[in-house]
């Protein structure tokens, strides 16, 4: 009995949501394993894709057609499905033209993915041969494609940077040709420079792995946070594998597998002692990566102190302008009052409301949010000449909302913090400008009110 499936299972190799990244990772890495120095990617012009290379061809062009079906080359070992070709085409989808030489044959085919997806057989036209005629490498177009062309050309030249960063280090070149006619050469990601590097060699399962990784250095990006495993010639993925649940914010390196090692379907991650492999990386760079992790826990902590304190001015701010804005009056700014049925005019006092000296306090300068440790439950203390609001960095509650970068919470406690230091302040005498503790609620409430009336945009009525 043969199950051999319809060609309508096309279809559902053309509803897999492949992105362009994708695409041409498996159309680049059939070139590299034909031992391709150069590639070339044009798009355009209209619903036109193309890919060339200089390699040593295909000599069995049905290999590339017959879904499931490999064949072994003998520079690299990144292909093992037989399906990344087809894939890339069916997702495509519209009609693909094939042309490979081999040894001085030109092979050249085409298959119009919508018909055979239709047919109940699949055949296709048989392969066309002829001399090469000098000719070398393998071209395939694909025409009248459906999926969108990418919209960012930068963003897309700088995935393949990273993902082909070994190959390009190797000195393999690819290029990328735009609808608008630009030429764009791709060029390696560069690594940042790291310190307490840790430099190794082991195995795993009997399988070989390289390993270099470390602190990225202070005012470097890291923009590939973590581990970036290497197979072969291209990026499999980065990942945090290996690093214990630690925050790898900083931390940046390369693990190169050797080719024993087996890789999913698209290529994007292992598929057999991952955990393995994590364990040891771990074993080998614990020491770096709690380094890393106090350092990168550090950075995420002044940069939530650094957004709560500029939440907390920005709403002072705002309730000052509009505290001002209340107490001017709009139909009389000269400054003087002219009695009725007379010709004297004389001053009129400006008189200072208690909330001014409020808003005198707070114009004196920006506050400052930061932690410190403090004995027991306190939660805090403000510095009002030094315009610094402490909060306890022992105190388990402020720790969870710092954990979970909760701003608006911290900000609510330091803003109450803050009322009631004022409030504290005007019973010392030191800023005598309220007389009730009772004004350290309203006042309280009336900047966390202000705040949410700034969220809440104004609506005109109909």
């Amino acid at each position: 009995m043969e199950i051999i499936p319809s060609p309508s299972m096309l279809y559902a190799l053309r509803s897999q949501t492949l992105s362009w990244k994708l695409i041409l990772a498996e159309l680049i890495d059939n070139s590299q394993q034909a031992s391709a120095s150069q590639i070339e990617l044009t798009f355009g012009p209209g619903n036109r894709f193309r890919i060339k290379d200089d390699g040593k061809g295909c000599a069995d062009l049905a290999s590339m057609l017959v879904i499931g079906k490999h064949m072994p080359q003998s520079s690299e070992g990144l292909s093992r499905y037989g399906i990344g070709l087809k894939d890339a085409a069916c997702c495509l989808w519209g009609e693909t033209y094939f042309q490979t030489v081999y040894r001085g044959t030109k092979c050249r085919a085409s298959v119009n993915w919508g018909w055979l997806a239709r047919q109940e057989k699949w055949e296709i036209p048989d392969v066309e041969k002829s001399d090469a005629c000098g000719e070398t490498g393998t071209s395939i177009t694909f025409t009248s494609i459906s999926k969108t062309m990418p919209r960012n050309y930068a963003d897309l030249i700088a995935e393949l940077n990273y993902i082909y960063m070994p190959a390009l280090l190797g000195g393999r070149q690819i290029v990328v040709n735009t609808p608008r006619k630009k030429r764009l050469l791709c060029s390696a990601y560069c690594m940042p420079l790291l310190t307490h590097v840790v430099e190794d060699e082991f195995n795993v399962g009997g399988k070989g792995v390289q390993l270099r990784a470390g602190i990225v250095q202070e005012h470097e990006c890291n923009k590939k946070p973590g581990f970036s495993f290497i197979h072969a010639t291209r990026v499999i993925c980065c990942s945090a594998v290996g690093a214990g649940g630690m925050n790898v914010e900083r931390v940046a390196g390369t693990v190169y597998l050797d080719k024993q090692w087996k890789l999913s379907k698209n290529k994007t991650e292992l598929i057999d002692d991952q955990e393995a492999l994590g364990e040891a990386i771990f074993l080998r760079c614990r020491e770096m990566l709690e380094q890393a992790h106090r350092q990168a826990t550090r950075i995420v902590s002044d940069q939530f102190e650094i957004d709560v304190s500029k939440k907390l001015n920005d709403a002072i701010s705002a309730m000052c302008d509009n505290s001002r804005e209340r107490r001017e009056s709009p139909r009389n700014k000269s400054g003087t009052i002219e009695p009725k049925d007379s010709g004297q005019t004389r001053k009129r006092v400006k008189k200072r409301k208690p909330g001014d000296k409020r808003l005198d306090i707070l114009n004196k300068g920006e506050f400052q949010l930061a932690y410190r440790d403090f004995d027991g439950n306190t939660i805090g203390q403000v510095d009002l000449p030094g315009k610094c609001i402490w909060l306890n960095d022992n105190h388990p509650h402020l720790n969870a909302l710092r954990a979970g970068s909760n701003k608006d919470a911290t900000f609510a406690i330091a803003l109450g913090l803050l009322c009631y230091a004022i409030e504290a302040a005007q019973q010392r005498e030191i800023f005598p400008f309220m007389k009730d503790s009772e004004d350290f609620p309203s006042g309280w409430g009336e900047i966390l009110g202000s705040v949410e009336r700034q969220r809440t945009p104004t609506v005109a009525p109909a």
